[in-house]
C-alpha cells in the first residue's frame, strides 16, 4: 500500500482555534512530513535499528571469528537473513574474550563442497 500525502494541518482552516494551535499544527505538520518520508524511502535495519548486518563466506561447521563494526556493544541475538544455498542453515555464535567479536558456526544438514556466502544480522540492545 502506498502511503498518500497527507494534507498539512493549517491554522486558516480553524479560525475558530487559539493561536497557539498554529504552533502545534507546525510540529505535527514536520512529523507528519517525516514519517511520510521514512516509510516512501524504505526502512532499513542498519538506518532504523541497532543492528549490524555482515555478509560472509562460510565454510560447513567451522567456527568464523566476526569482528563487529557498527554495534558499540556485545550483540543480543543474530539471525540469518539468506544464503545462496539451497538449504537453510542453522547457526550458533558466541562472544570471544575481545567483546566485538563473535564467533559464528553455520551447519546444513547437507553439507556444501564449498563456501556459502550467508547474510547475518546481529541485534544490539
Amino acid at each position: 500500500m502506498k502511503i498518500q500525502k497527507a494534507k498539512r494541518l493549517n491554522l486558516t482552516d480553524f479560525p475558530d482555534a487559539p493561536e497557539w494551535v498554529g504552533q502545534l499544527f507546525q510540529i505535527l505538520n514536520t512529523q507528519f512530513e517525516r514519517w511520510v518520508t521514512l516509510f516512501e524511502n524504505n526502512i532499513t535495519f542498519e538506518d532504523n535499528l541497532r543492528t549490524e548486518k555482515v555478509v560472509l563466506d562460510f565454510t560447513h561447521d567451522v567456527v568464523l571469528p566476526v569482528r563487529l563494526q557498527v554495534l558499540k556493544s556485545n550483540p543480543e541475538g543474530a539471525i540469518i537473513l539468506g544464503t545462496n544455498y539451497f538449504e537453510y542453515p542453522r547457526m550458533t555464535w558466541e562472544m570471544s574474550d575481545d567483546t566485538l567479536t563473535v564467533n559464528v558456526k553455520i551447519k546444513w544438514d547437507v553439507p556444501p563442497d564449498e563456501e556459502v556466502r550467508v547474510t547475518l544480522l546481529f541485534i544490539g540492545s
